[in-house]
């Protein structure tokens, strides 16, 4: 089997699941996993828009015509969701996205 080179001077010879898994450390240790940003939006606004009105991200979804994942993403902050998709969702709940795009005040 044809060897794969991945620019570290390492060769995988084999589907060994060590190797893979110590290959996965190696792309960690480089930096090369995806970077968390922070949300550009206030998921607390969202977050506790739906608890008061006791709504699943289901719910939410089918109301917004989204999926659920695209509600969860949104709901843990997820900085890579589209604006159409936040405006969607947060128009759902009754809110705008200039409420949910403000600053959080410090107290």
């Amino acid at each position: 089997m044809r060897g794969y080179s991945y620019g570290i001077q390492i060769t995988l010879y084999s589907i060994d699941p060590k190797i893979i898994s110590c290959y996965a450390l190696l792309r960690m240790d480089l930096g090369q996993q995806s970077t968390k940003e922070s949300a550009p939006y206030r998921t607390d606004l969202i977050n506790a828009a739906m608890g008061a009105r006791r709504l699943t991200n289901k719910t939410v979804a089918e109301k917004a015509g989204v999926g659920v994942m695209t509600v969860s993403r949104i709901r843990n902050g997820d900085a890579n969701v589209g604006y159409m998709m936040l405006k969607k969702v947060v128009e759902a709940l009754g809110l705008s996205v200039a409420e949910v795009s403000e600053k959080k005040t410090p107290r």
